[in-house]
């Protein structure tokens, strides 16, 4: 079993360590993992394949922001660096968990909004 995919197993567990997360251009969403650990994972236009990324020295908010990719250091792991045979399931089922959270934060932002007197 790979490392990474591992990882992603690891994050569908502990979701509540997931944070921060924000939608980028087209399908791709950028997260915090434990405070400290800044990833995205990219649903791929036409394939609809999955791949998830790291990003070393950056924030989640940074990221959404880029508009030169040569600049930013990232480690890319896509179904070549994932070659077990459910990871895309995974990949799917982490970007739902994000897709979830980002639409959660949002709500709490409206809750906070509505109740300021």
């Amino acid at each position: 079993m790979s490392k990474i995919y591992q990882v992603i197993l690891k994050m569908i567990e502990n979701t509540d360590k997931i944070s921060n997360a924000v939608e980028g251009d087209s399908d791709e969403v950028f997260f915090l993992y434990n405070a400290k650990y800044c990833w995205s994972v990219l649903r791929q236009s036409g394939s609809g394949k999955y791949a998830i990324y790291y990003y070393p020295e950056n924030s989640p908010g940074e990221l959404t922001n880029v508009i030169d990719w040569e600049d930013v250091k990232l480690v890319a792991y896509t179904e070549k660096e994932i070659p077990e045979e459910d990871a895309q399931r995974k990949l799917h089922q982490l970007y739902k968990i994000l897709r979830d959270k980002v639409a959660s934060e949002a709500d709490v932002i409206l809750d906070e909004i509505l109740a300021d007197d």
